[in-house]
């Protein structure tokens, strides 16, 4: 009984000693006060090369603050991103000038982006400003702009005819999605039209492939397009390309997998009105000189060798044929939306098609009179790895003059220089920026509480065996 009590003693000390560990928490977020004044708040897209944020206010409240962020969340994007800067609590102005350099962190042209700013007080008391959106625009050119329904086009180069003729093919492969294969958009889509490969480039990421004839940013639903003013085969081939990226990924996304990317590829290029002749010499240059690689290995990625870059499209595209010859299209469909539930590969495959990837590169490959080793029906598949946003191959280019973003009629010969993936935010002389997160100290006080009840439930064992051994 004496053992018992002690024991109980020092839980019930032990229990005690947890309520009295101070637990600091943040006060719920307030609007801005009526006092403060605010004369300026903007942001300023001035795409490619920056978005500048500002803002000027006088604080006539009695309160002081001492930290000002600006909080920005890009549209389809889950996290808000922050920048920081400390403010002299003895002054009443407030001022932030924040340069956001789209070159460092690309934004393609189309997004919405929504933005607040809130300051804090010394005692962690903070105040949110109303929240404001803007649109991500390319100024440079007098674009015109279609809609209908949930697809915009957007080109500066042609007449109302082309923009329509591009309208009209997005449009028809939407309902085609839709009708054939049960998947549909979600979410609203656009389109940028760029009449050469020249002033697309300056609308794409820094150090984009010369390859690339178009570009689809899955998570914005925004795509940016080269097609020539009157170039009715390059709309067949590109508008369906990009807008099945843009409507599966809204079909299907999820936070856990994604689609292979030879199965999303090879759906692309298997809606396009024509397939490049080019992707399919490579495929078939790949069964005759036995290159073709396992689909396992192109579920994340494609290889930079062009030679196999190409034949990776072809192959993909061969072998969602041979899915839609053997099971279907409404299979295929199936196949698709399954990814929806986050599952992996194998289970996706084996759940729609009874056959796991492997089994299915198996069968495909026999069917092709290509040598094959015997595979499991059903075999793990590796995690897969995020790939860059969707592109489309054209025909190999040589290199070609990309101009300055500052001055298009000039332009200077390469490609845009090397960024360093390192801070996104470059900050004006009169702003001291911190991209720096705060300690969590939420997380530091339960790792202290931990500890301190590990220690102490030591000792009450270490009591314990002391008085049995006395006993």
């Amino acid at each position: 009984m004496k053992t018992l009590r002690v024991v109980t003693f020092l839980m019930a000390a032990m229990v005690g000693l947890l309520f009295f560990i101070p637990i600091q928490t943040q006060a719920s977020s307030q609007v801005f006060p009526t006092e403060i004044n605010i004369t300026l708040n903007r942001a300023k897209p001035n795409f490619p090369d920056n978005i500048v944020f500002e803002l000027n206010a006088t604080n006539n409240s009695p309160l002081r603050f001492s930290k000002l962020e600006l909080n920005f969340r890009l549209q389809g994007e889950v996290a808000t991103k922050v920048r920081s800067q400390n403010l002299n609590p003895d002054t009443s102005l407030i001022s932030a000038n924040f340069i956001l350099d789209t070159q460092k962190e690309f934004i393609p042209p189309g997004v919405h982006i929504g933005y607040y700013w809130t300051l804090y007080t010394a005692s962690n008391d903070h105040y949110d400003s109303p929240s404001q959106e803007f649109i991500v625009n390319d100024e440079r050119f007098p674009f015109k702009e279609l809609s209908s329904g949930f697809i915009t086009v957007r080109w500066y180069e042609g007449n109302n005819s082309f923009g329509q003729s591009i309208l009209n093919k997005a449009k028809a492969t939407a309902d085609k999605l839709f009708n054939q294969y049960g998947i549909k958009a979600n979410s609203p889509i656009l389109i940028h039209v760029y009449p050469d490969q020249r002033t697309l480039y300056t609308a794409m990421p820094p150090n984009s492939e010369e390859f690339v004839g178009g570009q689809a940013y899955v998570i914005y639903g925004v795509t940016s397009l080269l097609i020539p003013p009157g170039d009715n085969k390059e709309i067949g081939r590109s508008v369906p390309h990009e807008i099945s990226h843009l409507i599966i990924y809204q079909a299907t996304a999820n936070p856990y997998n994604m689609l292979p990317l030879w199965l999303n590829e090879g759906f692309a290029v298997y809606n396009q009105d024509e397939v490049e002749g080019f992707l399919t010499e490579s495929f078939q240059r790949g069964v005759d000189k036995r290159t073709l690689q396992p689909l396992r290995t192109i579920n994340g990625r494609f290889p930079n060798d062009p030679v196999l870059f190409y034949q990776s499209y072809g192959e993909s595209l061969n072998a969602v044929k041979y899915i839609v010859e053997k099971y279907g299209e409404a299979k295929l469909g199936q196949l698709l939306v399954a990814f929806k539930n986050g599952v992996s590969y194998d289970e996706a495959f084996v759940s729609v098609l009874g056959i796991s990837t492997d089994e299915l590169d198996r069968q495909w490959r026999l069917s092709l009179g290509y040598p094959v080793s015997e595979v499991s029906a059903v075999a793990t598949t590796p995690t897969p790895i995020i790939v860059p946003p969707t592109r489309i191959p054209i025909t190999p280019i040589e290199v070609v003059t990309v101009p300055t973003t500052s001055n298009i009629g000039n332009p200077t010969v390469g490609f845009l220089p090397d960024i360093s993936k390192s801070s996104p935010i470059s900050n004006s002389s009169t702003s001291a920026i911190s991209a720096n997160p705060e300690p969590n100290n939420t997380l530091l006080i339960v790792l202290a509480a931990t500890g301190i009840a590990a220690t102490l439930v030591t000792i009450t064992l270490s009591v314990v065996l002391v008085l049995r051994r006395k006993r």
